[in-house]
């Protein structure tokens, strides 16, 4: 054939002729193909040899899964692939997971996932988006107070001790009258169930008592003492003596092998105290605030380290130490005394509680160029002025509204007695 373009072809498939007499022939089929070529300037003709042409199916695509109604949080699928033996690429909202490789698919969270699968052939193949959505279904809270239970406001609640129901046991509230574990379930209106955390609850429920720092758990079989989160190492008696502010708890062992640890209990130390100061004057431990009461109601302004009594009853301060911890005095009782009849034997002061100004008589034969000295409840010297005559009209507008305590001191002769400013 010298001349190619007096050749023409033939294409056959499986011996039948195709409609086709191009050079090149795509086959889109299995199949034995060959070509028969004829020279139209020679009369030749020739037959090329015969090609198997065979199809290769592409990898299965499909995924698979347990359809799951409602599909909730929490829920986990597993995506299974349809092909046995290949390599596996798994993909959620078009990205590669890198480190998923294997057939099957753990899923927990919302999203579209895919797979692409490569065959021994190396043909690929993608599977079609799978689109998952989980419901909400957030677990309940569950809250204890002594024995009784809580949760939230649920349309249909069931409480459960050791995972089995109890029976009428489906409201808000429910008191435990045994030990044991407990947990509550709810059903949400998307049809998903939610269950709480299991709780353990000890009946009797484990209490402390204070007696100033001294700590007495209730009867148990066994104690362990904590301060804060903080074991105390060898705190393993009923009873426990505070030696540090702060908070403590205890957890308790019952009879029947039921631990819980009670609630968290204030200790201050060292303890307030009231000191008994002459002229009825109550005077606390050092501290950062107070607040006096009378027959256990708070006494109005009476904030003052120092407390001059009027009335007779059982007083105690509510105290605020050094390290921020508020506790109670212990309480004591003290007689009514009236500051006009105390000073009338000595001497006159009026008027007292005062606004702006008092007048002070001396009492007679007292020694004049006395000084007089007025301390507030902290012991501070906050006015100072000589006497010169018996009787005197002085400007103290410039002290503060509260207690203040006065002297009028000479070589030979000393007077006290109790200022109170009034409040504008």
């Amino acid at each position: 054939m010298e001349n190619a373009n007096t050749v023409s072809c033939q294409w056959q498939k499986d011996g039948f002729p195709l409609d086709f007499d191009k050079g090149e022939y795509y086959a889109s089929e299995e199949g034995e193909y060959l070509v028969l070529l004829y020279d139209s300037l020679s009369g030749c003709q020739a037959q090329t040899n015969s090609l198997q042409v065979f199809e290769i199916m592409p990898p299965d695509n499909s995924i698979s899964y347990e359809k799951k109604n409602p599909l909730c949080d929490r829920d986990t699928l597993v995506l299974l692939s349809g092909a046995p033996s290949a390599t596996y690429n798994w993909y959620k909202d078009g990205e590669l997971l890198i480190l998923e490789t294997q057939s099957s698919l753990k899923v927990f969270k919302d999203g579209n996932y895919s797979l692409k699968v490569i065959d021994e052939n190396n043909c690929s193949a993608f599977s079609n988006d799978i689109s998952l959505d989980f419901l909400s279904n957030p677990i309940p809270p569950i809250q204890q107070d002594v024995n009784f239970l809580s949760t939230l406001m649920y349309d249909n609640i069931q409480w459960y001790k050791y995972n089995i129901p109890i029976d009428q046991a489906q409201g808000q509230v429910y008191m435990v009258d045994e030990s044991g574990f407990y947990h509550v379930e709810v059903l949400y209106p998307n049809g998903c169930t939610a269950s709480s955390r299991e709780k353990q609850v000890c009946v009797p429920y484990p209490e402390i008592s204070v007696n100033r720092n001294v700590l007495t758990a209730s009867p148990g079989e066994s104690y362990q003492w904590f301060y804060g989160a903080d074991t105390i190492y060898g705190a393993t008696s009923q009873v426990y003596e505070a030696q540090l502010s702060g908070f403590y708890s205890v957890d308790i062992t019952l009879s029947d092998a039921c631990v819980s640890r009670s609630e968290e209990i204030e200790v201050c130390y060292p303890i307030p105290e009231i000191e008994i100061e002459p002229n009825n004057v109550l005077k606390a431990s050092l501290g950062l605030s107070y607040q006096w009461y009378l027959n256990n109601e708070p006494i109005p302004n009476a904030i003052a380290r120092l407390y001059v009594v009027y009335l007779e009853g059982e007083y105690k301060v509510e105290l605020e130490d050094l390290n921020n911890c508020i506790s109670f005095s212990d309480p004591v009782f003290m007689q009514g005394t009236d500051i006009e009849d105390y000073l009338s034997s000595q001497m006159k002061v009026y008027p007292n509680p005062f606004n702006d100004e008092i007048s002070l008589k001396l009492p007679e034969n007292f020694e004049l160029k006395s000084v007089l000295k007025i301390s507030n409840a902290l012991g501070v010297v906050v006015y100072e002025k000589t006497i010169h005559s018996a009787s005197e009209n002085i400007n103290l507008s410039m002290l503060k509204e509260g207690f203040y305590i006065a002297t009028i001191e000479n070589s030979s002769q000393k007077l006290e007695f109790i200022l109170v400013k009034n409040s504008r």
